[in-house]
């Protein structure tokens, strides 16, 4: 049944006009009992004429601790008079205020919205009794409602009826979860199992269902918001929520308490389609004033709540935070996002948030999974694909995982060493790849001109897989080749010789060039193949080329049709430069948290050309957890596959095959971990896991340098803290 601009629904059912009008006397002996219990549970209250429809306006106590912010200049207040006395009628106007001795703080600009200066006092009022709200809402046209336990506060304009049904509902004991007024001119009011309708809203019959189906079953409402035009709306229960004809980056934010495991507690929308979220201490939000976005930000830092957002015509907002996030001690998340170990400048050891640690290190995105049980329990992100911006960083937005490449091409040559139609065996030798009649075969190429081109043997007898993958093959260079985006995409030989491009021109030169060096060791000894482990990009580049030519397929193409697709890795890829669908969510590259301005690309894919979300690798940490299983009990790797990518292989060096170890072997038997650190200029990356624990870490950071390297220093050593591990 629709409802007419008229009407109203209670309970979704049709109110009966003569009971439920509220018209006439027991309207006014109902409003009459609302507005005595209403000012009566004001401490100090008092009525003021002229502000709005007879509501108390109430005197404010001497703040303890406020902060004035006001056309960029700030002062300290000496009493409520003058904080509740801007001159503000046609300007907008920014306040940031705390009460210091309980964290309890406010920001609001909220110049175009009806008598500012009363919800400025109201919200004081609450912030110095440290008091939280039920409900802070502000209409399209800049009416507004503030809800409390002790009383209600509605600005000249509000909807009588909606006032009046606010306070019937708390007068009865119930609290106001919603108050949601769309730009069509109907409202809704929700009260636990209670709610009431009045007017027309987008999609009322199915909305109208959907907030009965909810309440009836016992479920809470936690937000209901309409779109810009009245059109549609987001009604959101616990973890359960709906959505019609909303923006999409809104619903992808709504995406993200599914693996995060945050539960949204506000949305809010402003007239002009710009929106913001808070679930948990997680905020994101799109076209907001950069001045809210900011305070969100400063509230993430100091370690203050998320309580409330509203926002309202020509850009204002009010945040309202009503105390200090507490954390969990029991919770790995917590005490990983709130325990973050650094030394301040008196050298002082100090435990840092998050938030806090990515502003003082310039970082701008985090991406992180953590793994506990044997499952990935979290999921989350931190910050913003690009500096400057309100693109927050998604779950399944695409960061540079640098060097995690290597563990992750590992994996997938492991893969082909499992497929028995593939000759492919960790003692396979270089050799035997060159002489294999295989053609086209990369391999020979480079190998016949590194000798008569540049007078260099290759013991290509001695170099195995499985010193490649165990960097103890002796080859040069250390790092992979990065390209700007308007240079040529090279193929393997030419990978393989060293092609580089720097100031508008490319060429081989011989620092780039794959090669083997006995001269490698820093001690002045003889490196011969499996004797000595020296870090090597080039040689899981020739890995690769070892895996194509058997295999036939290129190391993209096979790992994804053989490890993401089956462990559900759609996020994830070696292709580079990336494909536009992942690149229109990927990471924007930062250097010391300066945006780069492009996109470079790493061609050396086993080396260092992965694009994945913390999310996906870790359903790989986890197979490795599992010995070469997936969760859902299919073998994806042999178990003596896995195994020996978490033995020590390296003479000198506790690395195994793509992984480097805490000690050898790591196996579900022990405690010890498997690990692998990655660094760009523009990344810095870590995983771990421990398959005797069933425990797990990958974090992902969208800039390198000192300072992302400081960052994923402390949130590795926060994490084996927290977990117990060596």
């Amino acid at each position: 049944m629709s409802v007419g601009p008229s009407t109203c629904r209670v309970n979704g059912q049709p109110a009966i006009a003569d009971i439920l009008s509220l018209n006439g006397e027991v309207a006014r002996r109902m409003a009459g009992q609302i507005e005595r219990r209403r000012t009566a549970s004001i401490p100090g209250g008092t009525r003021v004429p002229g502000r709005g429809h007879g509501e108390p306006c109430p005197t404010l106590p001497a703040p303890k601790d406020e902060m004035l912010s006001l056309a960029g200049g700030s002062q300290r207040k000496e009493s409520s008079a003058m904080l509740s006395r801007i001159a503000i009628p046609a300007m907008a106007f920014t306040l940031f205020a705390s009460s210091l001795a309980q964290a309890h703080s406010l920001g609001l600009q909220v110049g175009h919205c009806q008598q500012p200066e009363a919800l400025e006092d109201v919200l004081l009022l609450h912030l110095n009794n440290q008091t939280d709200l039920q409900e802070l809402t502000i209409t399209p046209e800049g009416e507004w409602a503030v809800v409390a336990d002790s009383f209600s506060v509605f600005s000249d304009g509000f909807p009588a009826l909606a006032k009046i049904i606010v306070e019937d509902y708390r007068v009865l004991g119930y609290e106001i979860d919603v108050i949601a007024v769309s730009r069509t001119g109907g409202w809704i009011v929700i009260a636990e199992s209670q709610w009431y309708q009045e007017g027309v809203v987008g999609h009322d019959a199915l909305l109208a269902d959907l907030i009965q189906e909810r309440v009836s079953g016992g479920n809470r409402i936690n937000e209901l918001v309409f779109d810009a035009d009245g059109d549609g709306f987001t009604l959101v229960s616990g973890n359960w929520d709906y959505s019609v004809k909303m923006p999409r980056d809104l619903f992808d934010a709504i995406l993200e308490k599914g693996p995060s495991r945050r539960q949204i507690q506000r949305i809010a929308m402003d007239p002009q389609g710009n929106w913001g979220l808070m679930a948990g201490n997680w905020f994101a939000a799109s076209g907001v004033r950069s001045t809210c976005y900011k305070w969100v930000r400063s509230f993430q830092e100091n370690w203050w709540t998320l309580d409330h957002l509203a926002l309202g015509p020509e850009g204002d907002w009010v945040l309202y935070s009503h105390g200090d996030y507490a954390p969990d001690p029991t919770s790995t998340i917590d005490r990983l996002e709130y325990g973050l170990p650094y030394v301040d400048d008196q050298g002082t050891i100090q435990d840092g948030n998050i938030w806090e640690r990515m502003r003082d290190l310039d970082v701008p995105g985090v991406t992180l999974a953590v793994i506990e049980n044997n499952q990935v329990m979290w999921a989350r992100t931190y910050g913003e694909l690009q500096a400057g911006t309100q693109r927050f960083v998604r779950s399944d937005s695409p960061f540079d995982a640098a060097s995690l490449s290597k563990f992750v091409a590992a994996f997938t040559l492991m893969h082909m060493r499992d497929d028995r139609s593939i000759d492919l065996e960790l003692d396979t030798t270089l050799l035997e790849v060159v002489s294999s009649g295989i053609f086209p075969n990369p391999l020979l190429g480079w190998m016949f001109l590194s000798k008569f081109a540049r007078g260099q043997d290759t013991p290509a007898d001695l170099i195995t897989l499985r010193q490649l993958l165990s960097h103890s093959a002796c080859l040069r260079p250390h790092a992979t080749t990065k390209l700007e985006p308007w240079y040529p995409v090279p193929n393997m030989i030419q990978m393989l010789l060293g092609f580089d491009c720097k100031d508008g021109s490319c060429s081989y030169p011989t620092n780039r060039w794959v090669r083997y060096d006995p001269d490698i060791l820093d001690d002045g000894g003889l490196c011969l193949p499996g004797q000595a482990y020296d870090y090597s990009g080039g040689g899981f580049l020739v890995a690769q080329a070892m895996g194509e030519t058997l295999s036939g397929i290129e190391l993209e193409d096979y790992a994804e049709q053989f490890v993401f697709e089956p462990l559900g890795m759609d996020d994830t890829t070696f292709r580079q430069p990336l494909e536009e669908k992942y690149e229109a969510r990927a990471a924007e590259p930062h250097i010391d948290g300066v945006l780069l301005g492009y996109r470079p690309f790493y061609p050396w894919a086993a080396g260092g050309g992965l694009y994945t979300t913390a999310r996906d690798l870790a359903q790989m940490v986890l197979v490795m957890i599992n010995t070469g299983v997936t969760l859902s009990g299919t073998r994806l790797l042999q178990s003596d596959s896995a195994l020996a990518m978490m033995t020590k292989q390296a003479a000198g060096a506790n690395y195994g095959l793509g992984l480097s170890l805490s000690d050898s072997p790591v196996s579900p038997l022990n405690d010890e971990w498997f690990a692998h650190t990655g660094a760009h200029d523009e990344a810095s990356t870590r995983l771990a896991g421990s398959p005797g624990r069933g425990e797990g870490i990958v974090f992902l950071i969208n800039s390198g340098g000192d300072n992302a390297d400081q960052l994923r220093k402390e949130l590795y050593d926060s994490f084996k803290s927290i977990r117990g591990w060596n």
